[in-house]
């Protein structure tokens, strides 16, 4: 399970990810509970989360051709000290209470700028540092460091925002950026393609998506990579409302409910890299993106925090093994040349939570919080349905 961790630099930059995530996981608390205190909007919550993951809307195809083109490492160093700048000034904006609420939508969408070049340029620096034989576990090792950060962030928050506030998770998450582009000095540079081999920015991005789209694997792991990231993931940025009006808690309780997610996370993620060779990966893949959308319904029906609090490690193990597997087989199934722009496409599926955020902001306010996360969890689960009976190169895949 730990092999990866023999190899120095992956382990330089899974510490990077994992403090910075944990750092995200606060931003995620102290930004949604914030926003709360100063509109009491389930619809802002919405708004919040569309405005952190636009920009990986639009920029994630650019942000592609850079990592292909770019150092990788000085690329990765640079992103991480903007966003280190960004949680700093919202930590000045809090302390001060000077905040508002469109400081809270700016900060989100610079940072998620910054993070929609952060996360592909990790992903495609995990295969440069360990043997294409323990891929599978380092990409499930890192996903199970990354998910364990949302047991410790959200568990950090409740506790920093009680003793000395919110601003006190903006300057935490400053220093974990800070860590992450020092331990990113001590990566070896990654070579770009040559000046003169390469071609125009244009040209770059028409041959990723030529590429792309010319791989039945590839084509089928991007679509249903979009499904849950559309329809389930934006329950995350309704939490809070849920958390405060449908089960009486607090920022604490919030912080613990999210903790609660985490603990799964880490579960199917170390489960995953505990595995021995997995033969269905395809079939394991939907039976997870299906499990995700079900075990939200069962959240959505909780009545009391206790009964919430067993039922979304549920949400964390199936999404967990959703987004390994996924991971895992995306890597397995490309050249490294086109490796940026791949898993650039990837983190593109994931700007499109904004377009299900905003929605289901929008309808939680009208309808409540709980029909919306139950509407939104078995779509989720009906779709995924469809995709896998009409994909048999999906259900082939190994």
């Amino acid at each position: 399970m730990f092999a990866p961790l023999r190899y120095r630099e992956y382990r330089l930059l899974l510490s990077g990810a994992i403090v910075t995530q944990t750092g995200h996981w606060m931003q995620q608390v102290a930004q949604g509970w914030l926003m709360l205190l100063l509109t009491d909007s389930a619809f802002y919550l919405g708004l919040l989360g569309f405005a952190r993951g636009i920009p990986m809307l639009v920029l994630s195809l650019p942000a592609g051709v850079a990592i292909d083109r770019l150092n990788r490492r000085r690329l990765l160093m640079g992103m991480q000290a903007g966003a280190a700048l960004v949680a700093i000034s919202m930590a000045v904006l809090t302390v001060t209470g000077l905040v508002q609420a469109w400081h809270l939508i700016a900060a989100a969408l610079i940072g998620g700028s910054f993070a929609s070049v952060i996360f592909p340029t990790r992903q495609a620096l995990v295969p440069t540092l360990v043997p294409t034989d323990e891929l599978r576990r380092a990409v499930a090792l890192n996903s199970a460091g990354q998910n364990s950060t949302r047991i410790a962030g959200p568990s950090i928050a409740g506790v920093v925002i009680a003793l000395v506030g919110v601003g006190g998770c903006f300057v935490l998450q400053a220093f974990g950026f800070i860590y992450a582009a020092f331990v990113t000095t001590r990566l070896k540079a990654t070579p770009s393609v040559s000046r003169d081999d390469r071609p125009g920015v244009w040209q770059s991005l028409v041959e990723g998506l030529r590429y792309i789209g010319a791989s039945p694997a590839l084509r089928g792991l991007l679509s249903l990579a979009a499904v849950p990231t559309l329809l389930a993931m934006p329950y995350v940025q309704l939490l809070p409302a849920f958390a405060r009006n449908e089960l009486g808690t607090d920022a604490t309780g919030l912080g613990v409910l999210m903790a609660a997610v985490g603990v799964g996370a880490v579960a199917g993620a170390l489960g995953v890299a505990a595995a021995g060779e997995i033969q269905r990966r395809g079939v394991l893949l939907l039976g997870a993106a299906c499990g995700l959308g079900l075990s939200l319904v069962l959240f959505s029906l909780s009545t009391n925090f206790w009964i919430a609090l067993a039922l979304l490690p549920l949400v964390g193990v199936f999404g967990s093994i959703y987004m390994s597997i996924n991971t895992t087989l995306l890597l397995a199934h490309v050249k490294d040349e086109y490796r940026g722009r791949v898993m650039s496409v990837y983190m593109l599926t994931w700007g499109l939570m904004p377009l299900g955020v905003l929605p289901e902001g929008a309808l939680a306010q009208a309808i409540g919080v709980r029909p919306t996360l139950a509407i939104a969890g078995a779509v989720c689960s009906l779709f995924v349905v469809a995709v896998g009976l009409r994909s048999p190169t999906l259900r082939a895949l190994r």
